[in-house]
């Protein structure tokens, strides 16, 4: 069984997965920390093979079994801590059974005690076999996210922010290669409602991380409104100029988050 640090991967494709997917925030949650759960398995992932013609999974039949946690393991990671019953993760594990092909087995099974069973599908299996980037996530981060848009926010944050030039798109799909037919687009969200909201996102992750967040609202000409929100992170490591961090064309809006701000 691997050490226990707190620390687990998410590679590039399962954080475009989380961020493009229409799964709600709590089955986001959920897919993270059964991600960290199965980190911490013996098997852990099965090491997948991809043929580039046509595509074909080679994987031991060892690999991928059910896994058993109590829910207290969830309290722990932030999942309704005060709750006496399996009711929390409901929502949850409907979503994540009827929108996705993610598990073979997922389910809460009563007794005494009370467990999440889990069983993920070959197809996450291959999701996670591209581990170049990768995203090194902390368990601590799992309890903090409670908004729709901190899953995939803080697990592309973690991606991105040790590059030298850390920059992110919120709806963009990025992953374009046959055999990535499911990632799309994002649907936009009405920005009345949304910049407030992405203020306090920004802020919120800006004082827990120490980053300065500069957010563009693009408008590329593909059609009317804004086509994507783009997220550059700034730090003591980073490689961003002034002018370059906050350089934005004539029809895109610039949102400033300084390094500290409070919630």
């Amino acid at each position: 069984m691997p050490e226990d640090n707190g620390r687990f991967i998410i590679s590039r494709p399962m954080a475009e997965y989380i961020k493009l997917s229409p799964l709600g925030p709590s089955a986001k949650k959920l897919l993270i920390a059964l991600i960290y759960l199965q980190h911490l398995e013996e098997d852990e992932w099965p090491k997948v093979v991809l043929d580039k013609e046509p595509i074909r999974y080679e994987y031991s039949d060892k690999y991928l079994c059910r896994h058993y946690h109590t829910l207290n393991t969830f309290r722990t990671l932030g999942f309704a801590p005060k709750s006496k019953s399996a009711r929390f993760l409901e929502n949850a594990i409907h979503d994540l059974r009827m929108k996705t092909d993610l598990f073979d087995v997922l389910e809460v099974q009563a007794g005494k005690p009370t467990v999440l069973v889990w069983q993920f599908s070959i197809y996450a299996a291959v999701l996670m076999s591209m581990r170049r980037p990768y995203a090194l996530m902390h368990t601590r981060d799992i309890a903090r996210m409670k908004t729709d848009l901190e899953p995939g926010f803080i697990t592309l944050l973690t991606l991105h922010e040790n590059m030298d030039w850390p920059e992110f798109s919120l709806f963009k799909a990025v992953l374009h290669n046959r055999g990535w037919e499911g990632f799309r687009d994002a649907p936009i969200p009405d920005m009345r409602g949304f910049k407030p909201k992405l203020k306090r996102l920004l802020r919120k992750w800006s004082a827990l991380k120490s980053h300065e967040y500069a957010a563009v609202i693009c408008q590329n000409g593909e059609r009317p409104g804004v086509t994507d929100v783009r997220i550059r992170v700034r730090h003591a490591r980073t490689k961003w100029s002034e002018n370059s961090f906050y350089k934005v064309c004539i029809r895109d809006e610039l949102v400033k988050i300084p390094k500290g701000t409070n919630c």
